[in-house]
């Protein structure tokens, strides 16, 4: 009776322990899937097919906020936010539809140009180690995870910050991989203006006490 009773246990304790040690290992696989996303051998078909929907995220929860927020300087970013992410969501739709491209580079031995916003901080020069949030990715699921939470300017910011970060990730990284010539344009022309964005949504956010009653509501 004592060796059944402990044949039992042992078969109990090695049931969960497996099915926590394939918890974690799920939880690995979908880290190291967000992280390829982000930082990993992007091919130009891969990075328009996630670039749409991410841009599609930002204007969604810019949307949002346009019916809440009371301050001017936030609608200014948000209709130029909206208006910027929504044209070059449909230059992807097309980019896609005529892969693949014949403007091909030769050598795409090309370096990397970087401007002022690499050194205006928080930017950073390379990659950061932001978060690859899977919501950045799927808009219906990140309008799920949007419901019952207070958005507000303040919380806007913070979440966009990382969300143009890791576009700007994504977009260096596409640089080292394409041989095309529009997807290079694309890349630099999204790194850009995400750059200056969060440079300037950063600096409201450093200075929502000092300017409250004109920057955040």
């Amino acid at each position: 009776m004592l060796r059944l009773l402990i044949g039992i246990v042992i078969i109990i304790f090695t049931f969960l322990f497996y099915k926590n040690f394939n918890k974690i290992d799920n939880k690995i696989d979908n880290k190291n899937k967000n992280d390829n996303i982000c930082r990993g051998k992007l091919s130009d078909k891969g990075y328009l097919e996630h670039m749409i929907p991410h841009h599609q995220v930002a204007v969604d929860i810019s949307i949002m906020l346009q019916k809440k927020t009371k301050s001017p300087v936030m609608q200014e970013i948000l209709r130029g936010l909206i208006w910027t992410q929504k044209y070059e969501i449909e230059l992807m739709k097309k980019m896609l539809n005529k892969l693949p491209f014949d403007n091909i580079i030769k050598n795409n031995n090309h370096i990397y140009l970087p401007t002022i916003s690499d050194y205006l901080k928080p930017n950073e020069l390379g990659l950061t180690n932001t978060y690859c949030d899977p919501h950045f990715f799927n808009p219906e699921e990140h309008m799920k995870h949007m419901e019952g939470m207070v958005l507000d300017d303040e919380m806007y910011i913070k979440h966009m910050i990382p969300h143009h970060q890791v576009a700007v990730d994504m977009s260096k990284v596409l640089l080292k991989n394409t041989k095309n010539s529009f997807m290079v344009h694309l890349a630099y022309r999204i790194i850009r203006s995400q750059q200056s964005e969060i440079y300037l949504l950063d600096n409201i956010l450093k200075n929502k006490y000092k300017y409250k009653s004109e920057l955040l509501t």
